[in-house]
């Protein structure tokens, strides 16, 4: 816990200083203190970042399918089994 003294008067311009500097330290100092290993961390984790947002970009929307072709999939297995569905899904993946 912190005491300050209301009394700003009684405090040199050294002390006052002291109180009120920030430290903040560089993202390179900071991957300097973990060690060696942190290195291969930090670019595993960009690679990873990476990669999660080529997925969201390349399968997102359209790309997986819509909620009208996952209906009638639901409604060919109920009426015809997996066959029927499969043949269906098959169609769609072959027409693009």
């Amino acid at each position: 816990m912190i005491h300050l003294r209301t009394d700003t008067a009684m405090l040199d311009a050294d002390t006052f200083d002291d109180l009120t500097r920030i430290d903040i330290d560089s993202l390179f100092d900071r991957l300097m203190e973990g060690g060696p290993l942190m290195v291969p961390i930090a670019l595993c984790s960009v690679v990873a970042l990476a990669y999660t947002v080529e997925r969201l970009v390349r399968l997102g929307g359209r790309a997986l399918g819509d909620r009208r072709l996952a209906r009638e999939l639901t409604e060919r297995m109920r009426a015809g089994g997996a066959d029927a569905a499969r043949s269906r899904a098959a169609a769609r993946w072959t027409s693009r």
